[in-house]
């Protein structure tokens, strides 16, 4: 019977580590979500600031162009 509870301990041991194997990779998962949006939010970003300095851009060209507070360079 000892042989028995020691094979029991052991299918218990063995599911616990499947069923924390399972925790950290669903919070694996999860995390890489939380990247995925960091990243688009990043982007957006860098897209904003990539448009602002086209714009600023375009500015300095024409200098004789009105700036933002209405009066000329």
């Amino acid at each position: 019977s000892s042989e028995l509870d020691r094979m029991e301990k052991r299918i218990r041991m063995e599911e616990s580590k499947t069923a924390a194997l399972g925790e950290l990779q669903g919070d694996d998962v999860e995390y890489q979500f939380q990247q995925l949006d960091r990243d688009d939010d990043i982007e957006s970003e860098l897209a904003a600031l990539k448009s602002r300095k086209a714009g600023n851009d375009t500015k300095s060209l024409n200098p004789g162009a009105p700036t933002e507070s209405g009066s000329s360079s």
